[in-house]
């Protein structure tokens, strides 16, 4: 199980399983607290958060998707 959170300044922050390196943070670890994910930082204002069993998707406030973890079956 895994889960996110949008900041009200746009910041998306993921915690949990982080199968197939679905948090977004890099590796496939779990993740026991909420770490924010850097690689948005300063490109995305995330408003959306949508999160599937090995991958998760962040849209930001120009509607563009932004994902990562598996891709094996085309999800992102």
């Amino acid at each position: 199980m895994a889960s996110g959170v949008v900041t009200s300044s746009g910041e998306a922050w993921t915690w949990g399983e982080g199968k197939a390196g679905k948090l977004g943070h890099g590796t496939g670890l779990n993740v026991s607290q909420a770490q924010r994910v850097e690689a948005l930082v300063g490109r995305a204002a995330v408003r959306e958060i949508s999160m599937g069993d090995s991958h998760t998707l962040f849209v930001d406030s120009y509607g563009s998707v932004w994902g990562c973890g598996e891709n094996k079956e085309g999800q992102l």
